[in-house]
């Protein structure tokens, strides 16, 4: 799997940066920086896994995005776990 078939597939703008031409922003939005950073932030996560396969990496994904938007959140580890059996049960049943 290669980003260019994720992009397609899921309807993702998918955006490249020249860093070799020094181009660190393109219309004012999109900046290495920050895809530099998420990388940083997935790899730091996933090698505490000791790795990944691959078909399971958006799952790792989904996880790594749920504690980053409620990093600053109360929520104990029972509510993490029912977030995501509720998405997950949300998701495989728009699947079917």
């Amino acid at each position: 799997m290669n980003c260019y078939w994720l992009t397609r597939k899921e309807n993702i703008k998918h955006v490249e940066l020249n860093a070799s031409a020094n181009e660190q922003v393109k219309d004012k939005v999109f900046h290495i920086q920050n895809g530099n950073n998420y990388h940083g932030k997935l790899k730091g996560w996933i090698h505490g896994f000791r790795g990944v396969a691959s078909k399971n990496l958006h799952k790792y994904v989904g996880w790594i995005r749920w504690f980053e938007q409620n990093k600053r959140s109360k929520q104990t580890i029972e509510q993490f776990l029912c977030d995501m059996l509720i998405k997950a049960s949300i998701s495989t049943n728009f699947a079917n």
